[in-house]
């Protein structure tokens, strides 16, 4: 097998895996009783700017969305160009950091998502005599900064919206509070594990309550004003 279809199949599962496959197994017994989950999905983290050591000095670096240092999808297709003789220039040190995931101690990202409740233990919608499992969406869009204090190991905090659409309920949005999140790095730009844990303010679970839907009453009181959602994840990619 060449290199280029090596890197091929690699680039194609990293771009279908995006740069955040989430399965909150292990928060399981929490969405049971505070909401409409657990929850499956994807997300992208898309770096902006950049703090890397360079010669014992802190360099910051601005990244546009095409460059390979700032989301996986563009590290993906810089791995997919085709070789040219003679090879460019080198980046300068500080974008040559960013982009291998080297001396790194800060950075500012934004980080979209989407995600289905593939399971949901809060409410039904009313289909005639019957009442079906409502499904649940999730459209999140959450800026942070993360610092890195020891090597392979990232600390983040964020705040931005998410849209909440489905079944029954008619759509709405509330702020997201991510208050902390810590990252472990296996293997740089290729796979990490990270526990989180994100509030949504002014929330409650009586907001995917209406006429079309029944709900648990014993989960209504749980989640009201705002909920905090602990989140396990793995991370392919950025």
């Amino acid at each position: 097998m060449t290199k280029s279809i090596r890197v091929g199949i690699v680039g194609v599962c990293l771009w279908a895996m995006s740069a955040g496959i989430a399965q909150a197994a292990e928060a399981d017994w929490w969405d049971r009783l505070s909401g409409p989950g657990p929850f499956l999905g994807v997300s992208e983290t898309i770096r902006f700017l950049c703090i890397s050591t360079v010669n014992g000095q802190s360099v910051a670096t601005w990244l546009p969305p095409s460059d390979p240092g700032s989301n996986s999808i563009a590290q993906l297709v810089d791995l997919l160009k085709p070789q040219t003789f003679p090879p460019p220039p080198p980046p300068p040190p500080g974008k040559q950091n960013c982009r291998l995931d080297t001396n790194i101690r800060s950075y500012a990202s934004v980080t979209p998502a989407w995600y289905f409740s593939y399971r949901n233990h809060l409410y039904g919608v009313r289909n005639g005599t019957q009442v079906e499992p409502g499904r649940v969406y999730l459209f999140p869009i959450i800026g942070s900064y993360t610092v890195r204090p020891f090597a392979r190991l990232d600390l983040s905090t964020g705040f931005g919206l998410t849209i909440f659409e489905g079944e029954g309920f008619d759509t709405f949005v509330r702020p997201t509070w991510k208050a902390v999140e810590v990252r472990y790095i296996v293997k740089p730009r290729l796979f990490a594990i990270a526990a989180s844990i994100n509030t949504h303010l002014n929330f409650s679970n009586s907001d995917f309550c209406s006429s079309q839907t029944v709900c648990n009453p014993g989960s209504l009181s749980i989640a009201n004003d705002n909920e905090i959602i602990p989140q396990v994840k793995l991370v392919f990619g950025l």
